[in-house]
């Protein structure tokens, strides 16, 4: 019997985009500071993963603050029938305290400078899988009474061929 193995590659794939995005400066800025021009702070030196404020986990209202903008960042639709491929979408969802929404300026909205900089770093970029990667769609995000957001999906595909190690 041949073996499988279309979900070998979603970590790997989770971890260079992951890798890409944090190299993006103003990307840290815009989740890590809470004031009107995260722009104007200094580099984040923190891990962003530690202070809660990236979560490789499906979305979760339960655990969000007031004072932290959380991205969350995971692979939520497989489709395993694309033989010799494997089609992977991920998830971001940035939710943010709704006070800390717009920033300094007329109509700068952080939610989507923070959309805007994940797409400029993997949009239509060979970044992961084996072609480029893909941005599907985007929402705006009603979260709760305190938090808003936006979520999108990015579309990778992966090599899902049987028995080949």
């Amino acid at each position: 019997m041949e073996k499988s193995y279309k979900f070998r590659n979603i970590e790997e794939n989770m971890k260079k985009i992951l890798r890409i995005l944090l190299k993006n400066e103003d990307f840290k800025k815009y989740i890590f500071y809470l004031d009107g021009n995260p722009l104007a702070q200094p580099n984040v030196t923190e891990n962003l993963l530690k202070t809660k404020n990236i979560l490789l986990q499906p979305f979760d209202p339960d655990i969000l603050e007031e004072q932290r903008i959380t991205v969350f960042f995971y692979p939520a639709d497989f489709n395993l029938r694309k033989l010799p491929l494997t089609d992977v979408t991920y998830w971001f969802i940035i939710c943010i305290p709704t006070k800390y929404w717009l920033m300094e300026g007329f109509g700068d909205m952080r939610a989507v400078r923070i959309a805007d900089e994940i797409l400029m770093d993997i949009d239509q970029q060979p970044v992961a899988g084996v072609a480029d990667v893909r941005a599907d769609s985007g929402r705006l995000l009603s979260i709760n009474k305190n938090h808003v957001g936006i979520s999108l999906s990015i579309h990778v595909s992966n090599v899902g061929l049987k028995g080949i190690r």
